[in-house]
């Protein structure tokens, strides 16, 4: 039987100049801030799969044309991506109620 790879999960928010990216480790949560260009886009890589033999998935929102270069930056290194109307994001925080709107708590919002 082969063993499965471990399995990073995240969620990111993403707006013009920044993508704000929030992980579990065990019960903790972290959140990082990365710049929304290439450099950003290969930290946040580095965040999401530390090493190769680790998978990784992540939910972010469709923002304009925002989301597009970085989306394309994941799926390149073969990190699945599943990108969010954000309508269903916002409703989603709502029914949660999660009155607060800061990028941190949007992109715990997708994660889970």
């Amino acid at each position: 039987m082969m063993k499965e790879k471990k399995c990073n999960r995240g969620g990111i928010d993403v707006s013009a100049r920044w993508l704000v990216a929030a992980v579990r480790k065990g019960a903790e949560l972290i959140k990082k801030k990365f710049c929304n260009d290439v450099v950003g886009h290969k930290e946040l890589i580095r965040f999401l799969r530390p090493r190769r033999n680790v998978r990784a998935q992540v939910c972010l929102e469709a923002t304009g044309l925002y989301h597009l270069e970085a989306t394309l930056a994941l799926d390149a290194v073969e990190i699945e991506v599943m990108v969010l109307n954000p309508r269903v994001a916002s409703d989603y925080q709502k029914a949660c109620f999660k009155r607060a709107k800061t990028d941190p708590i949007d992109a715990a919002g997708l994660l889970d």
